[in-house]
């Protein structure tokens, strides 16, 4: 088979999308894969580190498709969101609604006040800056190619 001429590649390929799918999995997963580490790493502890954040601020009541729908659109952009949820409604199913006074209150329990809301924030702004990556990494470039302003690519 011939070998295309860089201006004839497409500008997303397989192993793009494979690899912007595999970011969603785990923040970052997808630039290390075509090769950009350092970027990576950044991104992992940036999202990562928001996403948690969340998590510990407001507990896992805070991923809950059903009680906050429009801000788990935000979170499932990162996939332990969704990995939480279903654990949340497993404990929710198995042990039922938590006692409003229970001492100590039950581990799913939901957090109130500020805590919930910047919890929310907090993870949904990780799905959102993950969903920037999952773009940026559909059209990064390889190594070397680059894009000259008339739209035809060239070797650096």
């Amino acid at each position: 088979m011939a070998q295309q001429s860089p201006s004839q590649q497409p500008l997303v390929s397989v192993r793009h999308v494979a690899a912007a799918l595999l970011g969603w999995l785990l923040p970052g997963l997808g630039h290390w894969l075509i090769g950009q580490r350092q970027r990576a790493v950044i991104l992992c502890l940036a999202i990562g580190g928001l996403w948690l954040a969340g998590a510990l601020i407001g507990g896992i009541g805070v991923f809950d498709r059903k009680e906050h729908k429009m801000w788990f659109l935000g979170q499932m952009l990162v996939a332990p969101s969704v990995v939480v949820d279903v654990a949340h409604e497993s404990l929710a199913t198995r042990y039922g609604p938590p006692l409003p006074n229970a001492n100590p209150p039950a581990a799913f329990s939901p957090a109130y006040g500020r805590t919930q809301e910047q919890g929310l924030l907090y993870s949904a702004l990780a799905g959102m800056l993950n969903l920037l990556a999952m773009v940026d990494v559909l059209y990064r470039q390889p190594p070397g190619v680059r894009l000259e302003a008339a739209g035809a690519r060239t070797e650096a």
